[in-house]
């Protein structure tokens, strides 16, 4: 097979079409410290796209003047997204140049967060949440990439370092998201992140080094051999089942969870602490029924500090909760002066 070497990106371009190898095989050896530290980086920002929702349901729903159940419905979007991105893109990470795949992904994926912080109503903001997550797959292509790369003594080392990276963005993007919209809103977290997006794509762009396709077949033919291997592997179909699983009960925890903490039950006043404590008891017993004032202040002052009944302080509040509470019907928190 005669063919030309291309100096510049040194690619080897085959002078005959065949099924196969079309290009050069990168050769291991090829990464450097400083470049497994911008595919670590790429990853963890690039797989928070897919969270940064979660934690955002409640303040887009209200902004956006949509129903609790219809917010996280974005987060259904995201993933059904995601879902569509390593069935059909990640396949043609062996069958397409990488680097022009990757960086071209990451350059939609911006734009996509730019839409999703502009979007002026919740059907737009939810088609760019599903495009954001359908690029995403990025991380899926990159991994793989990586370990074509690097030597056999450092491959697991460089595969662990970027797996790192993943589970960081997916433990960091809520807490970025929070802390970000509760300084500017749900926007700016989108907005920030489109910005962290283009500067990856751009420095990616010009770290990763650039290889010719691996395999010289149709897409057609790529697809149609992940769905053989489905079909031949019982144990990669009931793996993939239990993945499915986990990562469901997973994005209804922190979907539903959302909701909860952001309800305003669960965000009690410090103030009211003390009661709140104090009311959520169950009555007491009266097996102080007939006490005197005065010595149900010393029983009182005895208790510690967190604890003290603060309505007992005056003593209209005491006539006031002392029917009450030796009917044993009610908290003396019932009380006006508790709050």
């Amino acid at each position: 097979m005669s063919g030309r070497q291309d100096a510049e990106t040194g690619e080897l371009a085959a002078g005959t079409a065949g099924r196969g190898l079309a290009g050069q095989v990168p050769a291991a050896g090829q990464l450097s410290p400083g470049l497994v530290r911008l595919m670590a980086v790429t990853c963890a920002v690039t797989v928070a796209n897919l969270y940064y929702a979660q934690p955002l349901l409640h303040s887009i729903g209200t902004s956006l003047h949509v129903s609790q159940g219809t917010a996280s419905l974005l987060v259904t979007a995201g993933q059904l997204g995601y879902a569509v991105g390593l069935l059909l893109i990640v396949p043609a990470g062996d069958i397409t140049r990488r680097r022009p795949l990757l960086t071209g992904l990451l350059a939609v994926c911006t734009v996509t967060l730019i839409g999703c912080a502009v979007a002026p109503n919740f059907p737009l903001l939810a088609v760019a949440a599903a495009l954001a997550a359908i690029t995403s797959v990025v991380v899926q292509m990159l991994v793989p990439y990586a370990a074509t790369l690097a030597s056999d003594a450092e491959r697991g080392k460089v595969i662990g370092t970027l797996m790192g990276g993943l589970l960081i963005g997916i433990l960091l993007s809520r807490t970025f998201a929070g802390v970000v919209a509760g300084l500017a809103g749900w926007r700016a977290v989108y907005g920030v992140a489109a910005v962290v997006m283009a500067l990856t794509t751009i420095m990616l762009r010009r770290a990763l080094p650039d290889h010719g396709r691996q395999l010289s077949i149709t897409y057609r033919a790529q697809l149609r051999g992940v769905l053989d291997v489905a079909r031949a592997e019982p144990a990669l179909r009931w793996r993939a089942l239990i993945a499915a699983c986990g990562f469901g009960s997973f994005g209804c925890f922190w979907t539903t969870v959302t909701f909860l903490l952001a309800s305003p039950s669960t965000a009690s006043p410090s103030s009211r602490s003390a009661c709140s404590r104090s009311s959520a008891r169950p009555a007491r017993s009266p097996r102080w029924p007939a006490a005197a004032p005065s010595t149900r202040a010393r029983r009182c002052a005895g208790r510690p500090a967190a604890r003290r009944w603060r309505c007992w302080r005056s003593p209209t509040s005491r006539s006031a909760s002392a029917a009450p509470i030796s009917a044993g019907s009610a908290s003396p928190c019932s009380s006006s002066a508790c709050w």
